[in-house]
């Protein structure tokens, strides 16, 4: 759980106690999201698990994978906790830089960074050996039947996103059969977000951060406001193009969107941990009985 930062979407408040439902022709009940740990106390990590819960949650997910990749005729090898973790936290670090410096080079990587060592982390060794080893008709097949229509959409991205609503292929498979179709609806809101949310010390740091914003010149409401704004404003540049092949006046408009991100974006990050990260652990250690 990363608090109310880049990842998150602050769409509607989700109950606390989530349904669970038959899905995929699986018997839910067996499965990890339908095995009772939402009765128990909300966890710190994503979707509101334990460490203990996500861990169980991941390793289905990519058994699930396997699984759905042989049954198309293709080789995968589940990717195992601490390679998902690692690609989790990949696209906010790159090596040799600091914290602060890779803001300032990369912003948040969402108009900057195309290559996302989070997609090509995310799919293990492994996996990227087995694909690289595929003919070129192949590797197309392959992506498609893992990931669907969108290539960025692998486990590790969403996840970390807790927004499973791009994924395809057999990866979207995996997934739903671990996960409610709650978790997997593009509303879901994390529960312990939720309940941040409604802490009325949390909401005055909320308006401490937009006013921090407005004094550098940037209206926004909420860390993730930068994030939806960026990708908004990347998608009416690119118009779903790869914006890498981007020329002219489409090119000299993502130069510029670059130049926007990497000037917003520090002062996002400044102004939440100033305002709004330390209200919202306090908040959050008293919620989670740390």
């Amino acid at each position: 759980m990363t608090g109310l930062g880049r990842g998150h979407r602050l769409i509607c408040v989700l109950s606390l106690l989530l349904a669970l439902a038959a899905c995929g022709g699986v018997n839910r009940s067996s499965g990890p999201a339908a095995s009772g740990n939402r009765a128990g106390p909300l966890g710190s990590e994503e979707f509101g698990l334990s460490f203990e819960q996500l861990v169980s949650r991941v390793e289905a997910v990519e058994a699930s994978i396997g699984e759905c990749m042989a049954a198309a005729g293709f080789e995968y090898v589940p990717v195992d906790f601490a390679t998902i973790r690692r690609a989790m936290t990949s696209d906010k670090s790159a090596p040799g830089l600091s914290q602060a410096k890779f803001y300032q080079q990369y912003g948040y990587g969402i108009t900057t960074q195309f290559d996302k060592p989070i997609v090509r982390l995310g799919l293990g060794e492994d996996n990227r050996r087995i694909r690289e080893s595929l003919p070129e008709a192949d590797r197309v097949a392959y992506d498609r039947t893992l990931l669907g229509e969108d290539r960025e959409a692998v486990f590790a991205y969403a996840l970390e996103a807790e927004d499973f609503s791009r994924t395809g292929g057999c990866t979207r498979h995996g997934v739903e059969q671990e996960f409610s179709p709650e978790e997997v609806a593009q509303t879901y809101f994390n529960p312990v977000d939720a309940a941040v949310l409604e802490d009325a010390r949390v909401i005055d740091a909320l308006a401490a951060f937009a006013s921090c914003m407005q004094s550098s010149g940037y209206e926004y409401s909420d860390p993730d406001d930068v994030e939806r704004d960026l990708l908004e404003r990347l998608d009416a540049v690119t118009h779903g193009a790869d914006p890498s092949t981007l020329t002219g006046s489409a090119g000299d408009a993502l130069t510029k969107l670059q130049d926007y991100e990497r000037a917003v974006v520090p002062v996002a990050v400044e102004c939440e941990s100033t305002h709004l990260e330390p209200v919202v652990d306090r908040v959050e250690d008293e919620l989670l009985g740390r």
